[in-house]
């Protein structure tokens, strides 16, 4: 902090004792030309102090500021400083004043390379605070990410527990088979022999009742009624 200070207030000073350097020789030149007139020496002392200043401020502001963004441009404002530096030491050659000229660039400089420094600074700290934030965020997620597989878990345990709780049906029970009358095979011995009987039984019984009671078709039993009459007459 102490050195921003003393870097912003170097910016300043330096070329304003430059500038009010250079305005003296001016003034001094304008005052011996014009038979010592002191309100056209004044006058051109404080415009040359002036211009200079803030030729030699504002170059040296706009070049580092531009280096401190990288932006190229810095270039143009140092080649117009060096111009500054140049011209004011060239017309302070000799004098002691002359090395204000110097030492203004050269204050430039230090603070460029200062500015540059605590950008640099600053990108780190920015760099670690995003790691940190990606950290957390990477952290978060997992949580959510677990989170959502539990729910999930959950949920599908609830399910099967209410599928569990649900009246189950109850099993029908498989139908009987219907007992199987007596002369179903037909053509079998045993039908025969049943239609016999019923026929000695009840002769006077129509063969169509005896079919019902066998299972079987009247003109069977009109058949076996045939084949009985005929073992009586012996035939």
């Amino acid at each position: 902090m102490i050195y921003s200070i003393i870097g912003t207030v170097a910016m300043f000073l330096t070329p304003l004792a430059a500038s009010i350097a250079f305005g003296w020789r001016v003034y001094s030149e304008v005052f011996k030309s014009t038979d010592e007139s002191i309100f056209l020496a004044g006058v051109a002392g404080i415009g040359a102090a002036v211009g200079l200043e803030a030729v030699g401020m504002l170059a040296g502001h706009v070049a580092t500021d531009y280096q401190s963004r990288n932006d190229w441009r810095w270039v143009i404002a140092g080649a117009i400083l060096l111009l500054y530096t140049y011209i004011g030491w060239d017309e302070l050659r000799g004098s002691v004043t002359a090395v204000i000229f110097i030492i203004s660039p050269l204050v430039y400089i230090l603070v460029a390379l200062k500015n540059r420094a605590s950008v640099e600074a600053a990108e780190i700290v920015d760099g670690a605070a995003v790691e940190r934030l990606q950290a957390v965020e990477d952290t978060n997620a997992q949580h959510r990410r677990e989170m959502e597989i539990l729910a999930a878990k959950q949920q599908h345990s609830q399910e099967l527990k209410r599928i569990a709780a649900q009246p189950q049906p109850k099993p029908q029970p498989k139908p009987k088979p219907k007992p199987q009358q007596r002369g179903v095979n037909r053509n079998g011995t045993a039908t025969r022999k049943i239609v016999y009987e019923y026929i000695k039984a009840q002769p006077s019984e129509t063969n169509a009742a005896i079919g019902r009671q066998v299972g079987i078709s009247r003109t069977m039993v009109g058949k076996y009624r045939k084949e009985l009459v005929s073992i009586a007459e012996g035939k």
